[in-house]
């Protein structure tokens, strides 16, 4: 799973995952400068149930959030 943030602005905030009601993280604190674009990614290793829904967003601004269906 990877959350990506391009900036107007420098800032700090961290992205946060969630796969449907089981499976969830809070990524390390970063920081970006204006025009930087910063990744956090993570493996997930796990298999979900067909329709389950995982998203990504950056903690500061969690109406921005990025999600997707899984199909099986």
């Amino acid at each position: 799973m990877k959350v990506e943030k391009l900036s107007q602005y420098d800032w700090t905030d961290y992205a946060e995952v969630s796969i449907g009601d089981t499976w969830g993280l809070m990524g390390a604190t970063r920081s970006g400068s204006r025009g930087q674009t910063v990744t956090e990614s993570s493996a997930v290793g796990l298999s979900f149930a067909n329709n389950t829904k995982a998203c990504g967003w950056w903690h500061k601004f969690p109406g921005l959030k990025g999600c997707i269906t899984i199909h099986s």
